[in-house]
């Protein structure tokens, strides 16, 4: 065995020791690749979840709009029958007053007679 013989094995084991190192490296990348490709691929299905949850919540918001808009209408029809319900009754008072006022005068004048 030679000088150079020696020499180009020593070159040698040391580019295998380079190239040993590279793919370590390569290797470390191809993981925190998959790592980063595994992260993105979560986040995506997250990102899903979240949009079908923000339709439920859109869907639900506009069924309670709907629903108070009913609830409002009811309300309203409500007052309106209260109001009438209020005339009716004052209308029913000043009729029983005015009957008692002839039912009154009657008696008075029956009780002229006699």
């Amino acid at each position: 065995m030679g000088p150079e013989l020696i020499e180009s094995l020593g070159s040698g084991l040391t580019s295998l020791s380079s190239n040993v190192k590279e793919m370590s490296s390569l290797s470390n990348a191809a993981v925190a690749t998959n790592e980063y490709v595994d992260a993105t691929n979560k986040a995506t299905s997250n990102m899903g979840n979240i949009a079908d949850s923000s339709a439920v919540v859109s869907d639900s918001l506009g069924s309670f709009s709907s629903s108070l808009s009913n609830v409002m209408n009811n309300l309203s029809e409500s007052e309106q029958a209260t109001a009438q319900f209020k005339d009716e009754i004052g209308q029913l008072n000043q009729n029983l007053s005015n009957l008692n006022n002839i039912y009154g005068n009657m008696l008075s004048a029956m009780g002229n007679k006699g």
